[in-house]
This record gives structure tokens, sequence and C-alpha cells, in this order.
């Protein structure tokens, strides 16, 4: 079973164990000694980025071990700290559908032909429709589209307006 703790609550629950200082100004932000190598440098903050955030986001910048995400990971869960509140630093890989190597130099070809592309967000968006399908009609499903196609945020909403998505 997961941990049934507020993130908060958990953060702080994994700062005591590690003996780890609250930040001054960031009650939601600690840091310490790492618990792989015992250097300072470790710190434990808010997932707070992206769509799905993770949980916690935890570092260590020890410049004497430079220990390994994995090792401080491991560290962390034999010291009793739950899998859910460690979270993972690795990426899903994107699904990608099989496509037959001329069916592919037809679809490039059609992209570079494309006169509606003026930005490298639509590039990349047009990329993304060849590999994964046709991107979203609403807007919600059209900026996490143009998200996991690596358009930037700002250009995200730019691409959406020109694509034709509204917000509603």
């Amino acid at each position: 079973m997961g941990c049934r703790d507020e993130p908060i609550t958990c953060r702080k629950k994994i700062a005591e164990r590690f003996g780890l200082a609250p930040h001054k100004h960031k009650s939601w932000q600690f840091g310490g000694a790492c618990p792989n190598c015992g250097h300072g440098g470790f710190s434990i903050t808010a997932g707070d980025q992206g769509r799905f955030p993770l949980r916690h986001i935890w570092h260590c910048n020890c410049h004497r071990c430079r220990c390994d995400p994995g090792d401080v990971r491991a560290a962390m869960a034999r010291d009793g700290v739950a899998d859910d509140c460690l979270g993972s630093y690795a990426r899903k890989p994107a699904a990608t559908r099989a496509v037959a190597p001329d069916d592919l130099r037809t679809a490039m070809a059609a992209v570079l032909a494309d006169d509606s592309i003026r930005a490298l967000a639509d590039l990349k968006l047009r990329m993304a429709e060849v590999l994964w399908g046709e991107a979203p009609a609403d807007w919600e499903g059209f900026v996490a589209f143009a998200e996991r196609a690596g358009v930037s945020r700002s250009k995200r909403y730019d691409a959406a307006a020109r694509w034709g998505r509204q917000r509603q």
C-alpha cells in the first residue's frame, strides 16, 4: 500500500527521518546530508512541474561523490521511504505505432510540403502527428499533445491558436 499522507506531511516525515533542515523561506523545501554518501547538498522539495507532477523532487548535489540518483533512491528505500513517495526519474517511452518505411517517407514528404508550417512548433506537431496520429481537436488535449511533442510552454498556446483550437 502506498503513502496515504499529504505530500507536505510525507516530505516532513522524510526530512525528519534523514535529519534534513527546513529551508528558511520555503516551508516545503528541506536540505541536509545525502542518505547515500552522507555529504551535504541533498535537497527534497515539492514536485510542482508538468501536467502530472511528481510527489517529491529529491536531488543530491554532492560535488565529492557525484551520487547516482539510482543509488540515492536505493538508500532512501532501504531506510524505509515508500516507493510511492520516491517516484522515479525515468521517463516513460512514448508509444509509437509501427510504420512501414515507404509510408514514413510519404508522410515526411507531406510534412515538408505543408504550407501551414510557419514555426518550429508547427514542425514538431506535424512530426508528432506522423508518429502518434492526429492532434486532438480540444484545447487541453492539443496542449498536452504539444507538450509531449516537445513544444515549449509559451509556444504551445500560440500553436493552439494557429491550429484553430479554442480555450473553453
